[in-house]
């Protein structure tokens, strides 16, 4: 109606038909509008309302958001930090994800940091059990990349108990990538390719292919 539209119009001035349709079904109002702008979100476009109110995004999602979440190249009130509002949500990235971080030492991960971590499923847990094995303070992309390869504490030990005592976490990770794994080298043992360095079956299995 004419006084609905007339209250969003106050709040967004140049808003079309085209969105005032979504903005209606949706039920976003003049007082929706003035909470986000007040929880300190830039940039209040049509598309971007409807993206937040479609998540069920609120001020105070948006408040609590920058005050927990972090970016090392941008500042908290960045417009790349408004972005990832609407990215933590729909990837359920809460405060409870972020402080199970921060309690094991990942005090500085960037926005990026988390929706990748989300996104590959790296948990507190994960990281722990690497830490139990030895490898501590592990960086975040190195997580990553553990992860996306599915490598664990306990492939680790089948390395070491084939004679790789002292691995590091680069070398499981160029091992899996290829597809040197324990079987592939313990079948080249038997052919006698006995290295004592696991980069030489690394090399031995990127040649074979």
């Amino acid at each position: 109606n004419e006084a609905y539209i007339a209250s969003v119009k106050q709040a967004i001035p140049d808003i079309d038909l085209e969105n005032l349709v979504p903005f209606k079904s949706l039920g976003i109002d003049k007082a929706y509008i003035e909470e986000i702008r007040k929880s300190g979100y830039k940039d209040l476009s049509p598309g971007n309302i409807i993206a937040l109110k479609s998540q069920g995004i609120d001020g105070k999602y948006i408040k609590d958001f920058k005050s927990s979440a972090n970016s090392k190249k941008n500042n908290d009130d960045s417009d790349d930090a408004d972005d990832d509002v609407i990215a933590f949500k729909s990837m359920n990235i809460d405060q409870a994800f972020i402080d199970s971080f921060k309690k094991i030492g990942y005090n500085d991960l960037s926005n990026g940091d988390l929706l990748a971590l989300k996104s590959l499923n790296v948990t507190p847990e994960y990281i722990n059990s690497f830490e139990k094995a030895g490898y501590k303070n592990i960086k975040s992309e190195d997580l990553l990349a553990l992860k996306s390869l599915n490598v664990t504490p306990e492939l680790i030990v089948q390395y070491k108990d084939l004679g790789f005592s002292d691995l590091n976490l680069n070398d499981v990770v160029g091992a899996k990538a290829v597809g040197a794994t324990p079987a592939f080298i313990k079948s080249m043992k038997g052919k006698g390719h006995d290295f004592k360095s696991l980069e030489k079956y690394i090399s031995l299995k990127a040649v074979l292919g």
